[in-house]
């Protein structure tokens, strides 16, 4: 009797780790249990929600969790991804943006975020922008364009969607000397829009938005910001860039890409790392990719933490050099 009062408190103590361990084992469950949060910063209908909607798939497939989007729109993405950098940093709430899009906001005024106030999950598709015209329009070309704004100051007008446009709409003006108007569009959705319904006389996009309307007859692409070989309708592969019409910008190109409060453990970053690149090479994605116009692409999170660094300081750069 007496070894058993000696062994009864060290039973007792077994059962209670025991116990402690299955319930520390189901707090720390592992990530991701729960549905993720794609947060984008743009209503449906534009460029990168039909990205992040042909991504959406193969990223629920490799998370093995529900995946759903929220669209939060609102100066020109701004809200949605201020709400996000605000989000509880546990890896259920991802921004989904371009990086453009983010740098160019960070780039054009001080915002109650940067891109410290994030840490980068990756990046899935790339492509530069492209200037666009209906084709009822007479604009053969960009130089067309530029000649007639030359021949008419102020009565052209160029369409925009999101601060990335605008800025570069703005760099343009000043790097040539041209005077023609910026019509500003709350999103890539109202300003297609009014491209089908020949409002602007030409209009700017993050290629190959608008591809569809392009082999259609209905819009004809101008010229671009940086080389695009990469997309897989021949026709456009050689458009001419801004470079080749003498014009001193440098090419930028967006990627659309994910990241999350600067609260989130890097573990949890590194493991929506696997999910986004075990995504982003998934057969479903890429079959979206040969039908939207470019193939995806894998950049990894400290590749695509530098990228947004760096497209700051180049955007700061072009603002300070052509807008006044």
């Amino acid at each position: 009797m007496l070894k058993l009062k000696l062994r009864l408190p060290t039973i007792l103590g077994a059962f209670a780790l025991a116990a402690a361990s299955v319930v520390g084992g189901q707090a720390k469950a592992e990530f991701p249990d729960n549905t993720i949060h794609l947060v984008l910063p743009w209503k449906a209908g534009g460029g990168t929600d039909t990205i992040v909607r042909g991504y959406q798939q193969a990223f629920e497939k490799a998370a093995g969790v529900t995946v759903v989007i929220d669209n939060i729109n609102g100066a020109k993405s701004v809200t949605g991804t201020l709400k996000a950098a605000k989000a509880k940093g546990d890896g259920y709430t991802v921004l989904f943006n371009g990086s453009l899009d983010v740098t160019s906001n960070l780039a054009m005024k001080p915002l109650p975020y940067n891109v410290s106030s994030f840490k980068a999950v990756g990046g899935v598709y790339t492509t530069p922008t492209w200037f666009i015209t209906n084709t009822k329009r007479p604009y053969k070309d960009f130089q067309d364009f530029l000649d007639a704004a030359k021949a008419n100051p102020g009565k052209l007008s160029m369409g925009t969607a999101g601060s990335t446009h605008t800025l570069l709409s703005h760099a343009l003006k000043g790097a040539t000397g041209l005077n023609f108007k910026i019509v500003p569009f709350s999103g890539g959705a109202d300003l297609k829009k009014a491209m089908i319904g020949n409002e602007v006389d030409i209009g700017q996009f993050h290629s190959p938005v608008m591809i569809n309307e392009i082999k259609a007859g209905i819009i004809r692409p101008l010229a671009a910001t940086a080389p695009m070989g990469g997309i897989n309708y021949e026709p456009a592969q050689k458009l001419k860039t801004l470079k080749d019409y003498g014009i001193d910008l440098p090419p930028v190109q967006i990627t659309r890409g994910m990241m999350v409060p600067k609260s989130t453990p890097d573990a949890v970053v590194a493991k929506l790392e696997a999910i986004a690149k075990q995504a982003a090479m998934d057969p479903s994605f890429a079959k979206f990719g040969d039908t939207f116009g470019f193939k995806p692409v894998w950049v990894s999170a400290k590749d695509y933490g530098k990228q947004l660094q760096d497209e700051v300081k180049l955007l700061t750069d072009i603002k300070n050099k052509y807008i006044k």
